[in-house]
């Protein structure tokens, strides 16, 4: 496993539907170091209960943007380019999102605050470029 240093996300949990496999909720804010390279996808997913607006994601590297997303409740794959360091040292990856809590809406004693569910992470190394 090459993601280390996971902070604001819950314990790991299995998807309803079996192909899904499993899964981790994020928080307000959750935050992993990874290898660095030429992009990132992440598989995430925004389910929410009936009448609750959709989940809102913002991901950065370090300070900077990478990607803005409203997410559905489907995992979908998502490619971001990732800022040139000179190296593929390891990067900081945060993922800020809209959360709800279950036990406010009266629809289970959970009373965590869930923000969007992480199935994934793939890192892209760069491609060889010729030499000049």
């Amino acid at each position: 496993d090459l993601l280390y240093d996971l902070h604001g996300f819950h314990g790991p949990e299995r998807d309803r539907d079996p192909d899904r496999g499993t899964f981790r909720w994020t928080g307000p804010q959750a935050s992993l170091t990874l290898p660095g390279g030429e992009a990132v996808t992440l598989v995430v997913a925004g389910p929410r209960p009936p009448g609750t607006p959709p989940a809102e994601i913002s991901v950065r590297i370090g300070e900077q943007l990478v990607g803005e997303r409203v997410l559905g409740e489907t995992p979908q794959a998502i490619r971001l380019a990732l800022p040139e360091t000179g190296d593929l040292g390891p990067i900081d990856l945060t993922i800020q999102s809209t959360v709800f809590q279950p036990r406010s809406l009266g629809l289970s004693p959970d009373p965590r605050d869930l923000g969007v569910r992480l199935y994934r992470v793939a890192v892209h190394l760069p491609r060889e470029r010729p030499a000049p």
